[in-house]
């Protein structure tokens, strides 16, 4: 017999695991791209990454949210209990800062520069020069996934 609750149940954990397999999927991707040198696929990547985490992952974690909360409302669970907290947990820690609250601020690689002209992306400018994008970056612009840089790509 299908019912409201049982909607609610599928829907719940079918958001649940596009939420936490997409999630999984675009860290291993960064993880085994980012030990390459290829900056273009890097480049390529975040900007996936950033899109996927905002049309998928995003949209699966609000589903999540809200279905669980109409299943603890209809169970009359409370907020306390263990897999209602930690559901509720895991999902505002993925807000957190270093999580994807701002998907854009994990994709910034090279300082801001302000006050100046649009530069082409570095990586165009190497393949444009017939030169190696890597080596063409400068060491100073090369910053940590996440810590306040913008990306120059």
């Amino acid at each position: 017999m299908c019912t409201i609750e049982n909607l609610f149940h599928f829907l719940h954990q079918l958001a649940a695991i596009i939420w936490l397999g997409g999630v999984l999927a675009v860290n291993v991707l960064q993880v085994r791209l980012g030990r390459g040198h290829d900056r273009a696929a890097q480049a390529s990547l975040l900007h996936q990454s950033d899109l996927y985490g905002r049309a998928v992952i995003a949209p699966a974690a609000a589903v999540v949210l809200l279905t669980g909360l109409v299943l603890v409302a209809e169970m009359h669970l409370a907020l306390s209990d263990f897999w209602v907290a930690w559901g509720l947990a895991a999902i505002f820690l993925s807000l957190a800062p270093g999580g994807d609250a701002d998907p854009g601020d994990q994709c910034r690689v090279a300082p801001a520069r302000r006050g100046r002209r649009a530069r082409q992306p570095a990586v165009a400018r190497a393949a444009a020069a017939g030169g190696d994008p890597v080596r063409q970056q400068p060491a100073a612009a090369v910053g940590r996934v996440g810590d306040g840089l913008q990306a120059d790509l």
